[in-house]
């Protein structure tokens, strides 16, 4: 199908569902509005590299559906990969509720960002916000995926909701102003590196700190370990590295 223009936009109409995709947006946007409709065809993506680079863009509205649009389900669900990433001078991003999928990289050195604003069961792929060195405030998170967070060097809290089953590599590494974390119950695994750089960790706290172990890499070697002291267990992970032989955090 024929690309449409929509303002600073050019969306594209899938031809097995009949609904659009923002595919590109013009470099020298300063605001966007994102339809949730044109002509009565439901906006439901943002692809893939959508708004990469837009490195004036300041500010994103999302319009909400009408209510035949949600009775139908006909709304906005995903934001693709990198959609976002090199939005040097974007500030805040308030994401609708109906999105269930962000992509990995979608906000990738956003530089600019300080808010984010999420729904609470979106799955939130890999070094979404990675790089987002001025991000001071996000939603509670439903996945901590590799490298989510890394390098948010001035977010000083991170809340996990109780999901969570793995906080995966590279997850919050150089979160310098992180300060303190709760481990859900649900956790199972703690994957190296996850806590890397985390030099101003003082307090984590396991909800349920019986049965950890811990894997060494070089010998292959298990070793139980004592999560009773908030303050030993945060510098140990925020040291953990590639060079120290720790493999990964499990429970049995």
């Amino acid at each position: 199908m024929a690309d449409v223009k929509y303002g600073s936009l050019i969306l594209n109409r899938a031809t097995d569902d009949d609904t659009y995709a923002v595919v590109y947006c013009s470099k020298e946007a300063e605001t966007v509005s994102i339809p949730a409709e044109i002509d009565g065809v439901a906006v439901t993506a943002i692809a893939d590299n959508a708004f990469e680079e837009c490195r004036m863009l300041l500010h994103v509205e999302f319009e909400p559906p009408s209510e035949e649009l949600l009775m139908a389900g006909a709304v906005l669900t995903e934001i693709g990969e990198y959609a976002f990433s090199y939005c040097d001078n974007l500030v805040s991003i308030d994401i609708p509720y109906t999105v269930y999928s962000i992509g990995r990289g979608a906000f990738y050195n956003c530089r600019s960002l300080k808010l984010a604003t999420l729904p609470a069961s979106a799955y939130v792929g890999s070094y979404a916000f990675c790089g987002c060195t001025e991000l001071e405030k996000i939603s509670p998170l439903a996945y901590a995926s590799e490298g989510i967070l890394s390098s948010c060097e001035k977010l000083s809290k991170i809340e996990l909701l109780p999901g969570i089953s793995e906080i995966c590599e590279d997850a919050f590494e150089d979160c310098y102003a992180l300060t303190e974390i709760v481990i859900p119950r649900n956790v199972r695994r703690i994957e190296q590196l996850a806590f890397r750089g985390c030099h101003g960790l003082k307090r984590v706290r396991f909800e349920d700190p019986e049965g950890w172990f811990v894997r060494i890499r070089y010998d292959g070697s298990v070793h139980a370990i004592d999560l009773s002291n908030e303050f030993e267990i945060a510098e140990e992970l925020s040291h953990m590295d590639f060079d120290d032989g720790v493999d990964f955090w499990y429970k049995a």
